[in-house]
Parts: structure tokens; sequence; C-alpha cells
């Protein structure tokens, strides 16, 4: 499978022409897929999930997020409204509970919802990074963004370059 594809103006290899033209094409083709309905919360998700959904979702419409992702967007705001219902258990009992072994003594062991949250925790980076919700991915698409910028406010930069 390899890796995943970046952007041509987030990555640091130099194409040939016709490689970039083939990426330019490919890139472009990203604006056929029909946009988000963003006013269309799915019934399914739960109360909590549904609040998240109205806080990103109007987020994501600056982002190249298409129909198609429907279900990751969904997938992240149940993974977030689980997080906050196990971070608010873990807040109640503690990361560490006392419990009473088969022969009669205390034994302490690590609370299962803190490692349901460190579960979640995971899920939730993973879904992020693929919808442009961290750092790390807006950054690549900022660097896209003003990468075009620049090719159009200067038109002589071609004829500066060494060929």
């Amino acid at each position: 499978m390899g890796r995943k594809p970046k952007l041509t103006d987030a990555t640091t290899k130099h194409y040939t022409k016709e490689e970039l033209a083939e990426r330019a094409e490919r890139e472009e083709a990203l604006a056929d897929f029909e946009s988000l309905e963003v006013d269309e919360i799915p019934n399914y998700l739960s109360p909590a999930a549904k609040k998240e959904w109205k806080r990103i979702v109007p987020l994501l419409e600056q982002l190249p997020i298409a129909n198609l992702d429907l279900a990751m967007i969904a997938s992240y705001c149940t993974y977030y409204a689980l997080f906050v219902e196990t971070s608010r258990k873990v807040k109640k009992e503690g990361v560490v509970i006392t419990t009473i072994g088969s022969q009669g003594q205390e034994v302490t062991k690590q609370n299962e919802n803190f490692r349901a949250m460190l579960q979640i925790t995971k899920e939730l980076k993973s879904i992020a990074a693929s919808l442009g919700l961290t750092l790390d991915a807006r950054m690549r698409l900022i660097t896209q963004n003003m990468d075009e910028k620049e090719k159009v406010t200067d038109p002589f930069a071609e004829l500066m370059q060494d060929d």
C-alpha cells in the first residue's frame, strides 16, 4: 500500500513537468466530489456526538471535505462523545482503583475506563489526522495554499528560475 499520498505543494520531492501535471490533475479532481451537507446531522449520533458535529462541521467547510467523508466525521463525533464520557468516569473513579481480590485482599489496578480512554484517544487522533483536524494536517494545507498564492502573485518567478 505504501505511504499516504501528500498534496504536491506539501512535499519536498522534485517532480518532472509531466509528473507535476499528472499530480495537479488528480488534485483538481478533489473539487469534483459532492460537498458535505452540513445541516443534516445523522440521527444515529448520541446527543453529545451531535453537539460535536455542530461544533466541527462548520469548521470543516474550510477544508476539502466531501460528502464521502460523512462516515469518518460521524465516527470522529462518536469517539469524541465516548472520550468525554470515559473522561468523566476516570475523573470520578481515578486512574487507579482498588478492588477486593478472590482471597479477600485489596488489589490495586488500572481503571478500565482509563484504558478505554487511551484507546479512544488513539482512534480520535487517527481520524482527526485523516480529516485535517490536527495542527500538522492543517499546516500542510496552509503551506499548499500559501504556495498557490505565491504562484499567482509573482508572475515573473518562472522567468527567474534556472531550468
